[in-house]
């Protein structure tokens, strides 16, 4: 009976100082503890020496699997699912790439304009389109459930163009409603625009919102990262705004952009969102950039230090002890799914939004049919991350299915799922009974 089963490729064993050890299946998410007998079977792949109660535990929580099965071969299929699945699709919208603010680390390259009406009317033609071609999905219940669209208005900052947000949800709405489609609202927005009123007409216009806003840490250090452009002071009123949404309405999604110059107050924004129901803060390394100057860039991590934020993040005590909360199933970003894109100001279709108003990277445009670039966006679809070396051999596959495909695309880079860095210290959390 064990000769038909195998170790599976996804087993990641913390050995504990009694000679057992904490295995982790990344696939399955599954956290098992083994002794030491029970280990030594399991690495050197003798089955047959579990008793037949062992083996269905073992296989339940995918630390064995069938010999026949290639995990590899499921992940690819399942990116290759995931890339033409009809039951949701998310269209990004920025309704301008102006900003009032000037943050030094930002990618974008603010321009002036807003949205215009025609564009917008051919967004929601566009967001009809895309409505039309879901399908609903069926649950584990052989019910079939809603599909979802989600509908991101972002920006440069967003809520300078609240007219283009109102008559985009409004239409969405509508185009989704014919559709039978459920239609999903959020927002990414410094927050400094988004008072009580505007909260007010947002909620009007959709009965949940999920929003990120972001805070660089204490009152001093963020207001000297995220200023107004011309100089200004932002902290207190992003504060103030935050603390004045409706909590039945409004998920804030609390981003802390993260480098070496602030890395040490991340436990400052923790501790003013504790015991807020509706914040959820979580961190994110700063990327070096083009646009920024060079003492930005170097205060900031590369992909091959992420080992060294997250250690330091994980020393602060702002992850959780679960393990079971740090392994998430993996899912791709929506520049390589068919249906979603990203809408600049102007109508320009693209796969990614941090090259969203570069036309340069643009593969279509709303209203203009001869402006086709096809190329541009099958070098998101075609990517086969299970061909690439570091991630096809690579443990932690299944927690992040190859990371940012645009960093990929560009430099080659894999930007790892934090669980790669953070799963070592809970097991020895866990293991300590701390």
């Amino acid at each position: 009976m064990g000769g038909n089963y195998k170790p599976s490729e996804f087993n990641v064993i913390h050995a504990m100082p009694e000679g057992g050890a904490v295995v982790v299946n990344t696939f399955s998410r599954s956290v098992s503890e083994l002794d030491a007998r029970e280990l030594r079977e399991l690495k050197s792949g003798n089955i047959d020496e579990f008793s037949d109660g062992e083996r269905e535990e073992l296989a339940k929580s995918g630390l064995i699997i069938p010999r026949d099965v290639d995990e590899v071969a499921l992940l690819s299929e399942g990116l290759r699912r995931s890339k033409r699945d009809r039951t949701h699709a998310t269209i990004t919208v920025l309704t301008t790439l102006a900003c009032n603010f000037e943050c030094p680390y930002c990618f974008q390259s603010h321009t002036s304009g807003i949205m215009s009406a025609e564009v917008q009317d051919l967004v929601v033609d566009h967001i009809g389109t895309v409505a039309s071609r879901l399908l609903p999905p069926c649950g584990d219940d052989g019910e079939y459930k809603e599909s979802e669209l989600t509908l991101c208005v972002t920006g440069g900052e967003p809520l300078l163009a609240l007219p283009a947000i109102r008559r985009l949800v409004t239409g969405a709405r509508e185009a989704c409603s014919a559709c039978g489609v459920r239609l999903v609202t959020s927002m990414i927005t410094n927050g400094y625009l988004l008072d009580r009123e505007v909260a007010e007409e947002l909620g009007n216009l959709s009965s949940s919102w999920t929003v990120q806003i972001t805070l660089d840490g204490a009152r001093d250090t963020h207001d000297g990262r995220r200023r107004l452009r011309g100089g200004g002071r932002t902290y207190d009123r992003i504060v103030q705004n935050i603390l004045s949404l409706d909590s039945d309405v409004f998920t804030v999604k609390l981003r802390i952009n993260v480098d070496r110059d602030n890395l040490n107050e991340i436990d400052e924004v923790y501790n003013w969102a504790e015991g807020l129901p509706n914040v959820i803060p979580y961190v994110a390394p700063v990327t070096a950039e083009e646009t920024q100057d060079e003492r930005t860039r170097c205060a900031c991590f590369l992909p091959s230090e992420y080992r060294e934020f997250y250690s330091a993040v994980d020393s602060a005590g702002l992850i959780s002890d679960s393990i079971s909360s740090l392994l998430q199933r993996g899912t791709t970003c929506a520049a390589v799914h068919e249906l979603s894109c990203c809408v600049d100001s102007n109508g320009y279709l693209y796969k990614c939004f941090d090259k969203c108003g570069q036309i340069e990277y643009a593969y279509a445009k709303l209203g203009n049919p001869e402006f086709s670039k096809p190329e541009r966006e099958e070098m998101f679809l075609s990517r086969s991350v299970t061909a690439e070396r570091e991630c096809k051999d690579c443990k932690f596959l299944p927690q992040c299915l190859g990371g940012c495909p645009l960093a990929w695309l560009e430099r080659g880079t894999h930007y790892c799922a934090p669980a790669k860095f953070l799963i070592g210290g809970a097991v020895e959390r866990m293991c300590s009974g701390q």
